[in-house]
């Protein structure tokens, strides 16, 4: 799945420069609060590159531990965050936007604005 996902993001910015990627959900808004950052700024390629290579040498009970994750969060923070990673490294992405709204509220918050 991963060169599927790899050819898919490089074929999809073809002739596309600095490229931004908008990060979505519990695992990466986890690491936004890890890292103490605002929302208004992005995280870098490289804050999500370090975090990534810290927490995947750690086991559940230790991130727990230290990050104050639930075990279900911390089960699966480690492949989420890889995903990110290889998105950013893929597309040359060198910042990651974290918006406060979810992709699923955003998508309800336009389809309201366009039925108005």
């Amino acid at each position: 799945m991963w060169q599927e996902m790899k050819a898919w993001v490089q074929n999809s910015l073809k002739g596309h420069t600095d490229v931004v990627v908008v990060g979505s959900g519990g695992n990466i808004n986890k690491v936004l609060k890890i890292f103490h950052a605002n929302r208004s700024r992005p995280l870098t390629s490289d804050q999500v590159n370090y975090f990534y290579q810290h927490i995947k040498s750690m086991n559940v009970i230790d991130r727990m531990k230290e990050y104050r994750l639930k075990s279900d969060r911390a089960d699966v923070i480690e492949p989420a965050i890889r995903i990110f990673v290889n998105i950013m490294k893929w597309s040359n992405a060198q910042i990651i936007h974290i918006p406060k709204i979810g992709l699923s509220d955003g998508i309800i918050k336009q389809m309201y604005y366009d039925s108005i």
